[in-house]
């Protein structure tokens, strides 16, 4: 039956568990019923010892034909208080351990404030090969490689969502601009586009991937300010090219209003400014769609 407190699980269970497999176990949840992570994490010594005197106990024959203690010496299971452990961390120890996660998803806090058309992970084989999408998730893995032809540094970033998981293909110029932002266990908003093809297992099989245009981290996004703001300032990184100014004259125009723009271009002076026709509606979600861009700092006002 259940294990009906922490002493309970450790006398069943004394001539099968060591360090390691208490740790484990601990760390996947698994003795959440009994007691929290973080406790139960700091008393592991506590707890060998605890075998140890029951195991020399069994051994000294001090143990009656039913399998119940005598009257010998009794040993007290002490639990060293400590700092509970945080979700972000019981999560991270689940995804480690087990490969899911059980109590949560790294994701849950930010979905009552993620952009209304993101695209949830599970439904990206729905979108065609070149659809542009925008997908939010948190960072499982990240690897990062040179490229053969010139030695840039572009990266392979798998993020899960609340509904599934895909990878992220950064290549050089996009990478060069995310790097900073991209971190394990961080959320991430990615903008970018599906890419369909035959998967290298099984040609009858079609991976989706996105190829990312560009990214940033959802406790990062800024938002909108509420003073009066006169001119919204868009500044252009060194490696922006026609595409990505066309991403920016997109944005600018799916967010109509009255407040005038200009864009900052890179010069050998510094920056050069070129004020746009576009006039916008000053939205947290346009803020959010221009940091994932040029980055939260190029983003400003006066």
């Amino acid at each position: 039956g259940p294990y009906a407190d922490l002493p309970d699980f450790l006398r069943r269970c004394a001539s099968v568990v060591n360090k390691k497999v208490l740790e484990n176990l601990i760390m996947a949840g698994a003795l959440d019923s009994i007691g929290e992570r973080g406790e139960l994490l700091a008393s592991v010594e506590n707890m060998l010892l605890f075998t140890s005197h029951l195991t020399k106990r069994k051994n000294s024959n001090q143990i009656d034909l039913f399998g119940s203690m005598d009257d010998g010496p009794k040993y007290d299971l002490t639990i060293v208080r400590a700092e509970p452990t945080s979700q972000k961390q019981r999560l991270a120890w689940e995804r480690e351990l087990l490969g899911i996660y059980i109590t949560g998803n790294p994701l849950s806090p930010y979905l009552s404030g993620l952009p209304t058309d993101r695209h949830q992970i599970a439904n990206l084989a729905a979108n065609e090969d070149g659809a542009l999408i925008r997908v939010c998730g948190v960072v499982t893995s990240l690897r990062v490689i040179l490229t053969k032809k010139d030695s840039k540094s572009m990266a392979f970033v798998q993020l899960e969502d609340e509904t599934g998981v895909t990878e992220a293909v950064f290549f050089p110029k996009t990478w060069a601009t995310c790097q900073k932002s991209v971190v394990e266990g961080m959320a991430l908003c990615v903008e970018g586009k599906v890419s369909r093809k035959e998967s290298r297992m099984n040609a009858e099989v079609l991976e989706t991937k996105i190829l990312a245009d560009g990214c940033s981290q959802l406790s990062d996004s800024p938002s909108a300010p509420k003073e009066r703001v006169d001119r919204l300032f868009v500044a252009i990184p060194p490696q922006g090219d026609r595409g990505l100014l066309q991403k920016i004259k997109d944005v600018l125009e799916g967010h109509p209003g009255t407040l005038p723009v200009s864009l900052l271009l890179p010069s050998v002076d510094g920056e050069q400014e070129m004020k746009v026709t576009q006039r916008v509606n000053l939205a947290d979600s346009l803020y959010s769609r221009l940091a994932i861009l040029v980055g939260p700092d190029g983003i400003r006002t006066e």
